[in-house]
């Protein structure tokens, strides 16, 4: 008969090593998770001002995306190729705007828009995305009873 024993002894694993590494094993993957979900959050997020809450002087540290929404002022649209320039008003104070790209096909002299970029050192608003608000279309949803979207929080204050 054949001897099956091997000629080096292996070391049996204890229960309690294997428990060990795999709670460390879960802990780096539940980790990395939080890191991964944390980053994400904080890069997507993106605040929503008004224009008088933005030219505000308490507004001084910004975030670097920015969401503003306000009112075109009419007679400021200016279109050159893409290059699109205008005025945007809360109401109460305004702010010029310069884009670059396609606009939507709803947006005219005196749209309601929501605007995301960057303000630039000479207060100069540099969108990114240009969002026009259909009022509209919105008109029959509160009729029956529904919701507007502008019910949305606004931030930044």
């Amino acid at each position: 008969m054949t001897d099956f024993t091997p000629d080096v002894a292996v070391p049996a694993r204890r229960r309690g090593d294997t428990r060990v590494r795999t709670a460390i094993v879960v802990l780096a993957v539940l980790g990395a998770v939080v890191v991964l979900v944390l980053r994400a959050n904080r890069s997507g997020v993106v605040y929503y001002y008004t224009v008088s809450e933005l030219l505000a002087p308490s507004a001084s540290a910004r975030p670097r995306g920015l969401r503003v929404t306000g009112k075109v002022v009419p007679g400021t649209v200016l279109q050159e190729g893409r290059a699109l320039s205008f005025r945007v008003s809360d109401g109460k104070n305004s702010l010029p705007v310069c884009f670059n790209g396609t606009s939507p096909g709803t947006f005219t002299d005196s749209s309601e828009v929501v605007l995301e970029g960057r303000l630039d050192s000479l207060t100069v608003f540099r969108a990114s995305s240009l969002l026009t608000k259909c009022p509209s279309k919105y008109k029959a949803q509160e009729a029956a009873g529904k919701e507007h979207p502008d019910a949305v929080p606004q931030g930044g204050s």
